[in-house]
Order: structure tokens, then C-alpha cells, then sequence
């Protein structure tokens, strides 16, 4: 597997049918700034970070996530286009981590624009260190969510169950996990749940970022690194099956 080939390759994605979901990033920003205000409106004002940190990382997760369980499903199963990659000379790997640079790269910029506005919108002020410690984490999240996206397409070969299940999974992810308000708040037996959960480490990630705690972004760091390799040995045991069974 070569990076430069793999560059070539996310480039020729975007150019060729991959646009929509840069456009599809960038206009998805205004409609979570329209939930915030109203969380601002009706919700607790001492959980305004909460709000931001929530707005931000719903957004991201499920952009990430969904657009690319599914788009990877209709890609692999339904288009000719991920043949006529393979029967041009690129590998499986390539091709997954071609997809998921451009993704990143998509929805990073989509979460940081999110965020500036999330704060702008709430009266929030943020100094150099946080707004560096952020952008560092935006990548961070929007790669769990890609490499979890594409794991959950690769291995479920039913594609319809597969962009079906995209649909459920992210939001049973946020809504079980301490993302728009702070873990103490939920029942005991689904604080010990979301303790598992990919979202709640996103969340402690930038949440710890804004925050500038250095116990929180490790804490939330090291479970995207763990969820980030469980997806991508999923992918490739997914690969290897594919290659010995077709």
C-alpha cells in the first residue's frame, strides 16, 4: 500500500462522485445552530458548554458516521465505481484510507466552522490554548467516526440492513451517552453504559479541550485511539474475508 497512490485516489473520489458530501457537510452547518438557540432558550444556562460540546460532536458523529456506513455500502455493493478502482490496480486498504482521509478533511473543517459559530451564538469566549486544543480534537473525532462508519459498512454485506442500522446506531449512541449534559444527571445503570460508548469520549475530548483538562482530553483521546483500532482490525479482518471468499 502506497500514500501517494492513496492520495490519487481520494482525490479522484472527490472529483468524481464524492463532491455531494462536501456540500452536504457544509450545508448541514446552519441547522444545528438553529437547535442550539433553542437549547439556549429553554435549557439550563449552566450547561451552555454542555450545549456547544453537544451541538458540535451530534453533528460531527452523525455526519461522519452515517453519510459514510452509507455511502460506503451504495459505493461497494450498488456502484461500479469501487470495482473499477480495484480493477485498476487499487488495494482494498487504499482504497478505504483514501476514503477516510477525505472525510476527515471534509467534516474537520465542517466541526470547526460548527464550533466557532456554537460559541459566537452562545456568548462563549475562548482563548488561543482552548481554540488550538479544539482543532486538534476535531480531526480526532471526525476520524473515530469515519473509521467506525466504514467498519460498520464493510462487514455487513445485507446493504439495506446496513444503511438502515446507520440511520439508528448514532443517535442511540448520543442520546445514551453524557454529551449535551453532564453524566451525574443520568441513572446509574446508564452512566455505567455510556462509559463504554465511543460518543462519550468524543465528547470528553473536545469537552476537556474547551476546558483545557488535561485528565479529561487523555481520558477521551485514548478511547477514540482504542475505538479507532477496533474499527480499523474490523476493516481489515472484513478485507481479508472478502479476499479469500469473495
Amino acid at each position: 500500500m502506497r500514500l501517494g497512490r492513496a492520495l490519487v485516489i481520494a482525490k479522484y473520489m472527490v472529483l468524481a462522485s464524492r463532491g455531494w458530501s462536501l456540500a452536504l457537510a457544509w450545508f448541514m452547518v446552519p441547522f444545528p445552530l438553529l437547535w442550539l438557540w433553542i437549547l439556549r432558550l429553554v435549557g439550563n444556562s449552566a450547561y451552555v458548554v454542555y450545549f456547544i460540546v453537544g451541538t458540535v460532536i451530534s453533528t460531527s458523529f452523525t455526519m461522519s458516521y452515517t453519510v459514510t456506513a452509507q455511502d460506503v455500502a451504495q459505493m461497494k455493493y450498488w456502484s461500479r465505481q469501487y470495482s473499477l478502482l480495484l480493477a485498476n490496480g487499487a488495494g482494498h486498504l487504499e482504497i478505504a484510507l483514501s476514503y477516510v482521509a477525505q472525510s476527515v478533511a471534509m467534516a474537520t473543517g465542517a466541526s470547526a466552522l460548527l464550533l466557532v459559530l456554537s460559541a459566537a451564538l452562545t456568548g462563549a469566549s475562548y482563548g488561543p490554548p482552548q481554540i488550538l486544543a479544539a482543532a486538534g480534537a476535531s480531526p480526532l473525532v471526525s476520524a473515530a467516526s469515519t473509521l467506525l462508519g466504514y467498519a460498520h459498512a464493510i462487514s455487513i454485506r445485507n446493504v439495506a440492513l446496513s444503511q438502515q442500522m446507520a440511520q439508528v446506531i448514532p443517535w442511540l449512541l448520543l442520546i445514551a451517552a453524557p454529551v449535551y449534559y453532564p453524566a451525574y444527571l443520568m441513572p446509574q445503570p446508564l452512566r455505567l453504559i455510556s462509559a463504554v460508548l465511543p460518543t462519550t469520549y468524543m465528547a470528553d475530548a473536545l469537552r476537556g479541550s474547551l476546558a483545557l483538562n488535561a485528565a479529561e482530553i487523555a481520558r477521551g483521546a485514548g478511547g477514540l485511539l482504542a475505538y479507532s483500532i477496533a474499527s480499523i482490525l474490523i476493516l481489515i479482518y472484513a478485507i481479508r474475508r472478502e479476499e479469500r471468499h469473495g
